[in-house]
């Protein structure tokens, strides 16, 4: 694949607006293919480019999503996560493959517990510490590669280790951070049995150097981003405090990879980043990403032209998806796979390799709106109080759950476990709205030794239709359900309105719709996931206290010094009191909507114009 020459770029910073010379062959390209139609149209013309020699290609099991420990406490489900984990390791060493390469969230929480430690490295030792050679050659700084370590070497290299398959990981939210900078990862990568890298000591600049990886005539940059604040990681690629540092040597002979572990479609309505990343801030210069953290697998490749004034000729973006189902919907429901990635020279494959332990879903709805011929709903919308006799609602639903356990039996693998998860959700609307809706998890517990998860299986709401009234005045309250679509939006209309000094400052209104959808948005509702809540909720509000606390204490203290200089004013603690109250005034205007600002004076937006822009981030919550 021809590449623009970029001699003149060693790193991010000559990544912004620069030449917008574009090879007039690939710019025909990037217009022709912008959908899944080029993953096809360019693996027919690279598969003639992989002949038979292997000695020059670089073999990559990518994966992501692991979740180990997810549902450890659940009877039927606590072995899925480990159970396949460990298929994708018999199947990295069934290809041969080089390295395997993981998106992040191998464990499923920060702090996982000593039986999924323990497996995970049984299977590590198990199936990567062997005497099979490693044909990679490790050609960057490792110190570098692997500043939070003690030990400047790959594992592969270490004398005192027998590796005979690599793990590459980043860290994802799942096995983030907690305590003096330590990930779940780190005492894995301590011990030799995988390489961590992509982590950050500092934030406000990243640097994010590759490593450098050998086999033959190809060359391989691997570049890694560990989970990161959407926010934070959005603004650095805005304001261009991230490098992407590249080889000086024969730079346009790399094979450019970059794997992170983001939210990549919009989550906010309210925030000015939106909670995302844009494909489009990455650079040109990359030929592969590997976007980690989505659960959604997606077998096709998505091109992702160049930006106008980028040099480069675009990328293709694979999302994994995860390896097991944290949640019971339609995405995860989709057939679950591994990748294999073929890299030689410049050019590179993809295969999807489907799993095949994983536990089979079946996702499905149900809406009772007309009533059956002869069916009269009973007085008041009570149920009728008879077991031996069920509603006819009742039979309705558990008919299609039967007809779900039929379809599930007839299409499961030799090798998924037994029982199926389920998720049906029920509508009760127009006529059965009038009806009491019947208990879900009572007529789920029916169907225990038939499904992974009875008490989980149904979800029922109920639609009472009200009669449509003519607004007494323009402006009117609108229906709830067509004027809040989310937890942050209910939130931002509950104080939308309010004065400002009845407003929250340390709690402000993001954050606390923020922590509403880390609470109505866990997977589940075991005692585990709650603790992983709960803590996850107190390091935010301490660290919104603290970086309100500090913010105030800099900015203060900079009025403070400005006073200083006029020898006539005498500086007491009222003057003090008041610069902190206009301190706090300012930072909860900015916080709040930009019409509050104008009301205060210029003075003190004179004071205060170089406020810290990343003050009163709201906490990431994502728990996929």
């Amino acid at each position: 694949m021809n590449r623009i020459p970029q001699d003149v770029f060693s790193s991010s910073d000559d990544e912004g607006p620069s030449s917008s010379i574009v090879q007039p062959d690939m710019q025909d390209f990037g217009q022709k293919f912008t959908n899944n139609q080029t993953a096809s149209f360019l693996q027919e013309a690279k598969d003639n480019t992989m002949g038979d020699d292997e000695s020059n290609n670089i073999r990559i099991l990518i994966a992501s999503d692991i979740h180990v420990g997810y549902g450890e406490k659940k009877k039927v489900i606590d072995q899925d996560a480990s159970r396949t984990l460990e298929e994708v390791l018999q199947i990295a060493n069934e290809r041969k493959v080089d390295m395997i390469l993981l998106g992040g969230d191998l464990f499923h929480e920060s702090n996982p517990t000593r039986t999924c430690v323990n497996k995970v490295i049984s299977l590590l030792r198990k199936y990567c510490m062997n005497d099979n050679e490693v044909f990679l050659q490790f050609i960057s700084d490792p110190t570098i590669n692997f500043c939070q370590s003690q030990f400047d070497r790959v594992n592969y290299e270490d004398e005192n280790l027998n590796v005979g398959l690599p793990v590459f990981t980043i860290h994802g939210n799942h096995d983030d951070m907690t305590g003096k900078g330590l990930t779940a990862l780190d005492p894995l990568h301590e011990a030799g049995l995988l390489n961590l890298f992509g982590k950050f000591t500092e934030t406000d600049n990243y640097v994010v150097s590759p490593i450098l990886l050998r086999k033959g005539t190809t060359s391989l940059a691997l570049y890694g981003i560990g989970s990161q604040r959407d926010d934070r990681l959005t603004r650095a690629f805005q304001a261009g405090t991230i490098q992407f540092p590249r080889p000086r040597e024969d730079t346009e002979s790399w094979f450019n990879l970059l794997v992170l572990h983001q939210n990549r479609p919009k989550r906010s309505t309210l925030r000015t980043t939106g909670a995302y990343l844009p494909d489009s801030y990455l650079p040109s210069f990359f030929d592969f990403v590997l976007w980690g953290h989505e659960h959604e697998c997606k077998k096709d490749l998505e091109y992702v032209a160049p930006s106008s004034n980028l040099a480069g000729d675009g990328f293709f973006i694979l999302q994994p998806g995860s390896t097991v189902a944290t949640s019971l919907t339609k995405d995860e429901a989709l057939a679950k796979h591994v990748f294999l990635l073929t890299v030689r020279d410049r050019s590179f494959k993809s295969e999807p390799i489907q799993l095949e332990t994983v536990r089979q879903m079946v996702v499905d709805e149900l809406t009772l709106d007309k009533l059956p011929r002869g069916v009269k709903i009973p007085a008041g919308g009570l149920r009728p109080n008879d077991a031996n006799k069920p509603f006819h609602d009742e039979l309705i639903i558990t008919n299609k759950i039967k007809m779900m356990i039929e379809k599930a039996i007839r299409e499961r693998r030799p090798r998924q476990p037994q029982l199926p998860l389920l998720r049906l959700k029920v509508t009760y609307q127009d006529e059965w709205a009038q009806l009491l809706p019947l208990n879900a998890r009572r007529v789920g517990m029916s169907f225990v030794d038939l499904v992974a998860n009875p008490a989980e299986m149904l979800t029922i709401r109920r639609i009472k239709t009200l009669k449509e009234k003519k607004p007494e005045k323009e402006g009117a309250v609108l229906a709830a359900s067509e004027r809040l679509t989310s937890v942050e939006n209910m939130v931002s209309e509950a104080y939308k309105g309010e004065p400002l000094e009845d407003r929250l400052t340390v709690l402000t209104d993001a954050f606390m719709a923020e922590t509403l959808k880390l609470c109505t948005e866990g997977e589940d509702d075991s005692a585990q996931s709650t603790k992983h809540i709960n803590t996850q909720l107190e390091e935010s509000i301490a660290k919104q206290i603290s970086t309100l606390t500090d913010t105030v204490n800099r900015q203060a203290s900079q009025r403070l010094e400005q006073i200083k200089q006029h020898k006539t004013i005498r500086i007491d603690s009222n003057l003090i009191e008041r610069e902190i109250r206009s301190t706090l005034q300012h930072i909860k205007a900015k916080n709040y909507e930009k019409d509050y600002v104008d009301n205060i004076s210029d003075t003190n937006r004179e004071n205060f114009s170089q406020e810290d822009d990343s003050m009163m981030e709201t906490s990431d919550s994502s728990c996929d």
